[in-house]
C-alpha cells in the first residue's frame, strides 16, 4: 500500500508541475525579479517583459507551455554571455582583479521562475 500511495502522490506532483503555464504565474513571476538588470545574449531585458500587456503575458505563457511540454528548449536559451567585472581596488591589467559574470537569457531565467514558483510548495511539504 505504501509503494501504491508513493505513485499516486508522484503521479499529483507531476500533473501539477506538467499542466499549462498561464498569464497569472508570469505576473508572480515577473513580480518577483528585480529589474534594471543586464539583458543576455537574446537581447530582451527584464523592464520589457515587465511592460507587457495581458496580450503579451498570455502569449509568454503559451510559449513557455510549448516548449516545456515538448521538453526542448530554444537553442539561444542554451548560451550565455560572460562578462569580466573589475573588482575594486585592483589594477585594470591584472586577470585576477576581475571576477566573472554569466548573463543568461531572460525570458530562461522567467522560465526558471516560474518552476520554482510550481515546485516549492512540494518541496517544502517532502523536505524538512
Amino acid at each position: 500500500k505504501k509503494l501504491l500511495f508513493k505513485k499516486k502522490k508522484k503521479k499529483k506532483i507531476a500533473q501539477a508541475v506538467l499542466k499549462c503555464f498561464n498569464s497569472a504565474e508570469i505576473d508572480t513571476a515577473l513580480s518577483a525579479t528585480k529589474g534594471g538588470k543586464a539583458a543576455g545574449v537574446d537581447g530582451i531585458l527584464l523592464d520589457f517583459l515587465k511592460n507587457l500587456g495581458p496580450r503579451g503575458r498570455d502569449w509568454l505563457a503559451a510559449f513557455f507551455t510549448k516548449f516545456f511540454s515538448s521538453c526542448k528548449l530554444p537553442k539561444i536559451w542554451r548560451k550565455s554571455k560572460v562578462i569580466a567585472i573589475l573588482k575594486p581596488g585592483k589594477p585594470a591589467n591584472d586577470p585576477k582583479g576581475c571576477r566573472p559574470i554569466t548573463l543568461l537569457c531572460t525570458t530562461y531565467k522567467l522560465l526558471e521562475r516560474t518552476l520554482l514558483t510550481r515546485l516549492t510548495p512540494y518541496f517544502e511539504r517532502e523536505i524538512p
